[in-house]
């Protein structure tokens, strides 16, 4: 199956006409997710490297984890970059006072 091109997608979304149920979920996840990417949240409890967190973002809480090899402590400020089912992917929005995972262990 070719995947459906974005623009003729988001076109027919905004009037209402996808041509099936899938289109209207594939658009519909696309749309949540570019709505997402490079939002500020406030990391709620630790991220380690290989391990999630917690972010508040929007007024709610959700698991969060982090690509690069550094820990997140609560407090820092972090953007979200993607999502993945209900897990927030953040990375920090400064570098300034982080710790590298490998100077923790």
């Amino acid at each position: 199956m070719k995947a459906p091109n974005f623009l003729n997608l988001f076109k027919r979304f905004r009037s209402k006409q996808p041509q099936n149920s899938l289109e209207f979920a594939t658009l519909s996840v696309a749309v949540s997710q570019y709505r997402l990417r490079d939002d500020i949240g406030t990391v709620s409890k630790t991220i380690h490297p290989q391990q999630p967190g917690r972010v508040e973002y929007r007024a709610t809480w959700w698991d969060a984890v982090c690509p690069h090899d550094i820990v997140l402590p609560a407090g820092t400020q972090v953007r979200v970059i993607e999502t993945i089912n209900i897990t927030l992917v953040v990375e920090p929005v400064s570098l300034n006072g982080l710790t590298n995972a490998s100077d923790v262990a």
